[in-house]
């Protein structure tokens, strides 16, 4: 395809090529300067890089109709496809430490190619295949997060331990820090043992709702919870708000629990 292909060939070379792998696309003309300073710096990069991305080069001027589509106005212009859309970009001749940089900042990483690859597989559901993987991913890759939020959840109303010790770490910074949070919450609820239950009008209603949560029987749960939090919200560093916004979290927002008592949840804190 170097330097000559037609819509056809852009279609399939570039736009589904990148739902493959990232596709990265330098549009130039023979008239411009700064393309001829960094098309070689791109070549060379690419050929470093060939097993991370393809490389593609187009003619803006053989090929005004794929340019104007790309909103080209000044060129060098580099786009980088992924999943057939536009994923980053820049203009100019710029270094070849900044292009390096910004490549590395924009290209996924294998595993996270491959933790895209199972989020497209879990539509079908969860399997024992997809924890492997999920597991091998957070194994070869501590900074995954969301391959151990995505298991952790998986696993947490059979495991909670296991799911907690797997999240723990993950920092609030991260965007998948409620998350975490929510699953450790709740392996701490769960995991409340009795001797350890403050004295007084609520310890059984706790104890209930933990038997009632482990037993799958979230009405109770949730009305036992949320009875303590209308009259001590405090109790026990405020056990059973936590626990209740666990419990949504990880129900998910569909669940039969969440229309019947995210209500009355939301108006006990007041």
């Amino acid at each position: 395809m170097e330097n000559k292909y037609d819509i056809k060939d852009f279609q399939i070379e570039v736009i589904e090529e990148s739902k493959k792998r990232p596709v990265l696309v330098d549009f130039w003309a023979s008239w411009c300067q700064p393309c001829k300073i960094l098309g070689p710096m791109l070549e060379e990069i690419a050929k470093k890089n060939k097993d991370k991305f393809a490389f593609k080069k187009l003619n803006t001027e053989e090929f005004t109709e794929i340019a104007k589509e790309y909103k080209i106005t000044s060129i060098p212009a580099v786009k980088l496809f992924l999943n057939g859309e536009v994923k980053a970009e820049f203009s100019g001749a710029l270094p070849k430490r900044n292009i390096e940089k910004w490549l590395s900042e924009n290209i996924p990483s294998a595993s996270q190619q491959e933790l895209d690859e199972i989020k497209q597989e879990l539509t079908h559901g969860f399997n024992k295949s997809i924890r492997q993987r999920l597991a091998k991913l957070i194994y070869e890759d501590e900074k995954l997060d969301e391959a151990k939020v995505l298991l952790a959840r998986n696993i947490v109303f059979e495991e909670p331990f296991v799911a907690k010790d797997m999240v723990n770490r993950i920092q609030e910074y991260s965007p998948y820090f409620k998350d975490a949070e929510a699953i450790c919450n709740y392996a701490d609820f769960i995991s409340t043992e009795e001797e350890k239950i403050e004295e007084g009008p609520f310890r059984d209603k706790l104890i209930t709702a933990i038997e009632a949560t482990k037993n799958r029987d979230y009405d109770t749960a949730f009305e036992n919870l949320i009875n303590i939090i209308m009259i001590n919200k405090q109790f026990m560093d405020e056990i059973a708000r936590k626990a209740c916004v666990a419990l949504f979290l990880l129900l998910g927002p569909d669940h039969d629990m969440a229309g019947k008592y995210r209500r009355r949840f939301d108006m006990s804190l007041y």
